[in-house]
């Protein structure tokens, strides 16, 4: 996570933020070989903590043996093995394909986001869906902000969260908030 606090701060200069990713893949690497993405009934409470954990950062910071995975359970939960997926990863591997997909990806997990009805896992899918690194992709999930019938008024910070919280979207988000702010400010003032 600290890891992760610094790339915040490097954003905007390539080689030292790969060079921290690249850091965080090798961290994480001997982990999730260990880990994986199965809970065990054996799992001790930290273990069960730190294989989300883990996951995320290896996912986030590029490890590809992580990523496929995240893809093909994706691909069985969508298909309809919601057992693909253990609940307390869902929003890990929802932001991991959303990351590294497209429009057909985002679209998948809006639709599991309006389908959810538990509320943590509705806003773990709410919040992966500005994970995106194609700003087109990105501007369809902030335009969600502005429509309180999908996304109610309280949770759009989950939007401008995630989209905000990636070096491809920060100047993007900052921008749209810019640009709808009579809307945002007529929304929230009170």
């Amino acid at each position: 996570d600290r890891l992760h606090s610094v790339l915040a701060l490097v954003w905007e200069n390539d080689h030292l933020y790969e060079q921290v990713k690249s850091l965080i893949k090798w961290i994480t690497n001997s982990q999730y070989r260990q880990l994986g993405f199965d809970y065990k009934e054996s799992d001790s409470d930290l273990q069960k903590l730190l294989r989300q954990r883990i996951i995320a950062s290896a996912g986030s910071a590029g490890n590809e043996q992580v990523i496929a995975e995240a893809k093909r359970r994706f691909a069985l939960f969508i298909g309809g093995d919601e057992s693909a997926i253990h609940p307390n990863l869902r929003g890990t591997v929802f932001a991991l394909v959303v990351r590294e997909g497209g429009k057909e990806e985002f679209e998948q997990v809006l639709a599991c986001y309006k389908k959810f009805t538990i509320p943590d896992q509705k806003l773990a899918a709410l919040g992966a869906l500005g994970g995106s690194r194609q700003p087109g992709v990105l501007n369809t999930a902030l335009d969600l902000t502005k429509d309180t019938s999908v996304v109610p008024a309280l949770d759009v910070i989950y939007i401008f969260r995630s989209v905000g919280g990636h070096r491809v979207g920060r100047h993007l988000c900052w921008s749209f908030v810019q640009s709808n702010w009579p809307l945002f400010h007529a929304r929230y003032q009170k």
